[in-house]
């Protein structure tokens, strides 16, 4: 029943991916039931507790963008200094 999104009338999976500006996959994560919010999802997501390591924005991969990223999501993201 936790796969079942009431709202779609589906059953599903929640899944989240991030690409960078040319489209390469920075993080994948299908691990919560359709049944969950994003906001949810993000919250427990790998990429949140990344997002929040000290220097994790200064690797390689920002570092092409003059060390910032930006992170766009709809409205159940709230708004964070990453």
């Amino acid at each position: 029943k936790k796969f079942f999104c009431g709202r779609k009338k589906k059953f599903g999976l929640n899944m989240q991916g991030v690409c960078d500006a040319r489209g390469y996959f920075l993080d994948v994560e299908i691990r919560f039931p359709g049944s969950s919010s994003d906001f949810y999802a993000f919250d427990e997501s790998s990429l949140k507790k990344k997002l929040e390591q000290e220097g994790f924005l200064g690797t390689a991969v920002s570092m092409d963008f003059g060390g910032k990223l930006c992170l766009f999501g709809d409205n159940a993201y709230v708004q964070s200094p990453y």
